[in-house]
């Protein structure tokens, strides 16, 4: 992986919901690759979509927390190329720390605004290695 751009739609004064895409840019180590995985946990339910230049692409989930994406063709060794994942949904509740999506009514001035806020943690604690 090279880098990933993200792209989200959220409303914290709406119900706890996003949508978005994830372009993830990446440079291929071996020859002859025809497949992407990703590790992404099975309890989040999101309707999703995984495009190449527009194309859908087809998927599967070889196991629970991995979904795998063949592209539509091979490409050699240290080729740049990218894949786009288009989604929305309601992310799950926080069950441990430091994992989720959590939208909340602050009423308090101290120490920020008042209102609804979405939080979440950047680093989770609970991704795998």
């Amino acid at each position: 992986m090279v880098y990933h751009r993200a792209q989200w739609t959220i409303n914290p004064d709406v119900a706890k919901f996003i949508s978005g895409t994830v372009t993830t840019y990446f440079k291929t180590t071996q020859a002859s690759v025809n497949k992407i995985t990703f590790d992404l946990n099975s309890a989040h339910s999101f309707s999703a979509t995984y495009s190449y230049n527009g194309t859908t692409l087809t998927t599967s989930r070889p196991s629970a927390n991995v979904i795998e994406i063949t592209l539509p063709f091979t490409l050699p060794v240290n080729s740049v190329d990218s894949v786009t994942i288009s989604y929305s949904g309601a992310p799950p509740p926080f069950s441990n720390f430091g994992e989720g999506y959590e939208r909340n009514n602050v009423t308090s001035t101290t120490p920020g605004p008042v209102g609804n806020v979405i939080y979440t943690l950047a680093e989770s604690y609970g991704d795998e290695d």
